[in-house]
């Protein structure tokens, strides 16, 4: 399974590549942080949605986290040179692409210590509200979602 979705990362890559060179990184970064909510909020009922076939949606599912992930790592270089500059670009995408630590520290520690945490369930739920905020964060952001929804 870990051959499949390292393809989906790779497929996903130049797939994102290619929109990133026809169009803004805003509007397909909204769309990948909108589908992450969902995965991620989809996972805890896997059994639900896929029965006995569980196996099958937990790859379907890997293989779209990977392929979303995928759009991120693409995306957050032209974003943080069109957001900061191209001048110290390095030292800013440097700490750019620290918030993946930081973010897993945090939600690492905020499952020892808030104990509805301690749920698996509570903490996807989580990362997909994160995901949503992410998306809300700027005004120019949810303009370009509702503009390309209608």
């Amino acid at each position: 399974m870990g051959v499949v979705a390292a393809v989906f990362n790779s497929v996903g890559r130049a797939f994102w590549g290619a929109i990133s060179d026809r169009i803004s990184f805003k509007v397909p970064l909204c769309i990948i942080l909108l589908c992450w909510s969902l995965l991620l909020t989809s996972f805890p009922h896997l059994p639900l949605i896929f029965g006995p076939q569980i196996k099958v949606g937990f790859g379907i599912w890997l293989c779209g986290l990977y392929l979303l992930i995928s759009g991120v790592l693409v995306f957050a270089p032209t974003a943080t040179e069109t957001l900061f500059g191209s001048i110290n670009m390095a030292v800013n995408y440097g700490l750019v692409f620290n918030a993946f630590v930081f973010g897993g520290l945090f939600v690492s520690l905020l499952s020892i210590v808030t104990p509805q945490f301690h749920e698996w369930d509570n903490l996807f739920y989580l990362c997909a509200a994160m995901c949503i905020l992410g998306t809300l964060y700027q005004k120019p952001l949810i303009l370009s979602c509702i503009i390309i929804l209608y």
